[in-house]
């Protein structure tokens, strides 16, 4: 846990505008993935994969001055390097997006919460584009409609996930109404990783 803590992004690698949001301080542990059997099975990858229980250091939420942007970032100590490369592969496999796709327009809708008078709409999910996260990495983009009194606020959230050695960097980057910066994600990957 604490060599963990040690590799997490920090307020200062952020734009200086950025704070920490309130009531966000981070925390420690580890637990599996809501549908993970369901989706082990989507992409044909063992439950433990997905389920996967490795101790793991959370950061808090970091805003932009607008409340319009979030990242936050977890980094995950796995048994091996050699685990570590089997967790990434699982999230480049292809068939990843589409199941991702199938379980948060089902059982996972759940998850996200949604206030009183507020309704998500149809989540559509699809890869990430190397070029604009950057090398070495992977993940996926989930985009949210969510409506509240006929007016709905488009909301995307991006998963981008590394390995080095036996560590597992997953970093999200949550926009509400606008597209999260490509240049401020990668250049916030390419620190992340190289603090591995």
């Amino acid at each position: 846990m604490a060599q963990a803590k040690k590799h997490l992004l920090v307020l200062s690698d952020l734009p200086k505008e950025w704070s920490v949001e309130k009531g966000t301080s981070g925390s420690g542990g580890s637990g599996g993935f809501p549908g993970g059997s369901q989706l082990a099975s989507c992409i044909g990858v063992p439950a433990s994969v997905i389920n996967d229980n490795s101790p793991s250091s959370t950061g808090p939420y970091y805003q932009n001055k607008g409340q319009t942007l979030e990242v936050q970032d977890s980094v995950t100590v796995f048994p091996s390097a050699s685990y570590a490369r089997t967790e990434f592969a699982a999230m480049a496999n292809p068939k990843t997006p589409g199941c991702m796709a199938t379980l948060m327009n089902g059982p996972g809708k759940s998850a996200f919460g949604a206030q009183k008078g507020e309704t998500v709409g149809t989540i559509t999910v699809t890869s990430l584009a190397p070029k604009v996260y950057g090398p070495d990495v992977v993940g996926i983009v989930m985009n949210l409609p969510i409506t509240y009194e006929g007016v709905t606020m488009p909301t995307q959230l991006i998963s981008v996930n590394g390995v080095r050695g036996r560590f597992g960097q997953s970093i999200t980057y949550d926009s509400y109404g606008i597209d999260f910066p490509g240049s401020l994600a990668k250049h916030l990957d390419s620190v992340a990783l190289h603090r591995l």
